[in-house]
């Protein structure tokens, strides 16, 4: 099954579902609309964008015509860097750490997934709370 958890009608539904359906169902839909002859700008995760790929030849030449694919930041970019930072930012009395020196760090334990560096985060916080205090740190063991 897909995992959908940040869209409630998608989580309700989705048990009904398996995942090879809801993408034979998106690619239905996608090909009806692209039949209309408007210009589309489709947006879609790694999961669909590769399930389309592996279409026929007429499917990936009507919706994959012009990708434009959008690549985690690396570890060393500023975007990354500023991102880390603008978290911290908001729970700067929580959060330390710096945005620099452990982006690599924090790179690694999320895969650059910036969803998954909030989820961290705040793990790290509870833990912080359980244990010791009110301050969650990066610390390289």
């Amino acid at each position: 099954m897909m995992d959908m958890p940040d869209n409630p009608w998608a989580e309700r539904f989705t048990p009904l579902l398996d995942a090879e359906e809801i993408f034979r169902r998106a690619t239905q839909i996608l090909l009806s609309m692209s039949y209309l002859g408007l210009p589309m700008v489709n947006i879609a995760n790694f999961s669909l964008v590769h399930k389309l790929m592996q279409r026929p030849q007429e499917d990936r030449q009507r919706l994959l015509a012009k990708p434009c694919v959008l690549v985690p930041d690396s570890p060393e970019s500023q975007d990354w860097i500023q991102t880390l930072a603008t978290y911290r930012a908001v729970a700067s009395d929580v959060l330390v750490y710096d945005p620099v020196n452990d982006a690599k760090y924090i790179f690694l334990l999320s895969a650059g997934i910036k969803r998954l560096v909030v989820r961290l985060l705040v793990l790290g916080y509870r833990i912080s709370r359980k244990l010791r205090g009110h301050v969650a740190t990066v610390k390289r063991e």
